[in-house]
């Protein structure tokens, strides 16, 4: 577009932008939604809860369990640059063919703490993601949490779990 309207070649525009000014051209990184002012006051609330708690306690972190969730696909998309490959002078650009969207597709819910993996479990085929499904999962979670993994020698571990969603002001 610089070029077109400076009515210069595109290479010359090119030579000025990235060698005379010094300007790369960079991709847009996507974020998954902007937080309103109450939602990082939220944040950084939680974040000075959190701080607060470490400083008072030195095993603190210790007592932390989180959880993750991604969505698992039967194929591994591949981006327009993860294909890319060298080519020799004269051939062509390489073909090829895009993968069709997967056909199964599951959620995986991973949950952890500073030793590791506590519980972790797939979507069943079929089920919704709701407010009751994550209260299902969070009730599998602690039960094995009491059964097995929080306690030591007898004494049970005073466990603080991190609620991303809430710090982040968002509902599940």
């Amino acid at each position: 577009m610089i070029a077109e309207s400076l009515n210069m070649s595109v290479g010359s525009v090119f030579t000025i932008m990235t060698e005379d000014l010094k300007k790369k051209k960079l991709c847009a990184r996507f974020v998954p939604h902007t937080l309103t002012t109450e939602q990082k006051e939220l944040r950084i609330a939680s974040s000075e809860d959190l701080i607060a708690a470490a400083d008072e306690d030195p095993n603190f972190l210790k007592t932390i369990a989180t959880g993750d969730e991604t969505w698992c696909l039967e194929y591994d998309p591949e981006t327009k640059r993860q294909s890319s490959e060298w080519t020799s002078p004269g051939k062509g650009r390489p073909m090829k063919v895009r993968a069709s969207k997967s056909k199964t597709k599951t959620l995986l819910l991973v949950f952890f703490d500073s030793r590791g993996i506590i519980h972790h479990e797939f979507l069943r085929q079929g089920s919704t993601v709701t407010g009751a499904f994550y209260k299902d999962v969070l009730h599998r979670l602690l039960k094995r949490m009491r059964r097995k993994h929080f306690v030591r020698g007898g004494d049970k571990i005073e466990l603080h779990i991190c609620n991303l969603n809430a710090a982040l002001g968002t509902s599940v």
